[in-house]
């Protein structure tokens, strides 16, 4: 008899056959598919930190390294749940495409055991857009993130859409939080995402979906019956959306833009 995981409570498993989640009231998607031809894989603007490719664990291996992550409770979820980082909240905002890649940096450093601190996704999303509340696409705020960080919700709440927040203070302190090596994941391919997922230290990815017009995030690869896997995300529409932000998307479902999440800046690991 084969076994699966054990799946949260109230997390949704979102298969082939399932239709698009609803947006709740006050939420929105907003994500905007990469163009592939100018954006290829592996692009990045010149001068910028390494970007890589993650190592391919095969198929042969998956059930083993997801029994060994449940049982230690290694999983990325795990870790965020033992650390009390909560699901963050676009709130009204078309901003989930830097939420998720938000997402998945917050993720990294708590795999890294660092302190949890809410970073502020409006802090790139507004100023990359002039200050308006405009959907966009995983690629441009993987390149802000690289280039100038995000603050924390001290100084900009994780929504807000203001000029009032670019302050000198913001600006500085987000030069702390700035993402250093990423894995550009190859276009739609589960099993890369799965193989980063899979790592001995596993490696959050942000991820673009053109089915759902979304993008969060992805923590864990789940194993849903025999030869069939899925992987878990965590939303940006607040606790209230499955199982505290959490859901389980079917292979068919998880092929999408991907950026694994590597490093964080050397303050961070200071």
């Amino acid at each position: 008899m084969t076994w699966t995981s054990e799946l949260r409570p109230n997390e949704p498993v979102l298969d082939a056959g399932s239709a698009t989640p609803v947006t709740p009231q006050g939420y929105s998607t907003g994500y905007v598919p990469r163009d592939y031809e100018s954006r290829p894989v592996g692009y990045h603007k010149a001068g910028a930190p390494a970007y890589g490719k993650g190592v391919l664990i095969p198929r042969s291996e998956w059930d083993d390294r997801i029994a060994e992550k449940e049982k230690n409770k290694s999983r990325i979820s795990d870790i965020l749940d033992a650390a009390g980082v909560p699901s963050t909240d676009q709130n009204g905002t078309n901003y989930c495409w830097f939420f998720g890649v938000v997402g998945a940096c917050q993720a990294r450093r708590a795999v890294a055991g660092l302190p949890y601190v809410a970073l502020s996704p409006a802090c790139g999303a507004a100023q990359i857009k002039g200050f308006r509340n405009q959907g966009g696409w995983g690629a441009d705020a993987v390149e802000w993130m690289v280039e100038h960080g995000v603050c924390s919700t001290d100084l900009w709440p994780q929504a807000a859409i203001s000029r009032k927040y670019l302050t000198d203070e913001a600006t500085a302190q987000a030069a702390t939080f700035k993402l250093v090596e990423w894995d550009d994941v190859e276009e739609y391919d589960f099993d890369a995402l799965m193989s980063e997922l899979l790592q001995p230290d596993p490696i959050p990815c942000a991820l673009g979906l053109d089915w759902w017009g979304h993008l969060i995030f992805a923590c864990d690869g789940v194993k849903l019956g025999t030869g069939k896997y899925g992987v878990r995300i965590r939303n940006s529409w607040g606790a209230d959306y499955g199982d505290n932000g959490y859901a389980v998307l079917e292979e068919r479902k998880a092929r999408g833009d991907a950026y694994g999440i590597r490093v964080m800046s050397a303050t961070d690991y200071a």
